[in-house]
């Protein structure tokens, strides 16, 4: 008995030290903070309406995600979304099979998907697109909404980040 507690004790500080490291998001590597900067950038442009330099119009619907406090972006294996954050929101990352599962259980929601991020030397290209989570109910009465929007964002780099050199390309329902 006496040999049960040292080792009840060790197995406490391992699981409260894996705990810890469970919620500190991945560090992110230089080459991976540029997709952070990049991505946070669209973000920033699809929720909170803060268009990036060399953007002169709204994103394609975003107005939709204005009543959502938990963003949810699909997980596209980058340690980049990890990083990503929005001021009075929760951001979500989730891989397709999860955000599946919350819609049959929460009800069919709008959730955003990096569909390219693309750097290469000073030119870098960004793809997002809003994409509707719909229920197997939603999915079963044969009813659903149009589809999805969307932007492709043409950036080049500037001594303070990234500027957009012009959208590529934008769609709605």
């Amino acid at each position: 008995m006496r040999h049960g507690l040292p080792h009840a004790f060790c197995a406490l500080i391992v699981a409260v030290s894996c705990l810890c490291c469970a919620c500190r998001p991945p560090e992110v590597t230089p080459e991976q903070q540029e997709q952070v900067s990049l991505r946070q950038l669209v973000l920033d442009w699809v929720v909170l309406d803060q268009w990036p330099a060399g953007i002169e119009q709204p994103f394609p619907d975003g107005q939709m995600l204005s009543r959502y406090t938990t963003l949810i972006v699909q997980d596209d294996g980058s340690a980049a979304n990890a990083a990503l954050k929005l001021p009075g929101r929760s951001v979500l990352i989730l891989d397709l099979d999860d955000i599946r599962k919350r819609a049959d259980s929460e009800g069919d929601f709008i959730y955003l998907r990096f569909e390219r991020v693309e750097i290469q030397q000073d030119k870098a290209t960004v793809r997002l697109s809003m994409m509707w989570a719909l229920s197997r109910k939603t999915l079963e009465s044969g009813r659903s909404p149009l589809g999805c929007a969307g932007a492709e964002v043409r950036f080049a780099r500037v001594d303070t980040g990234w500027r957009a050199e012009r959208i590529l390309s934008t769609w709605r329902p």
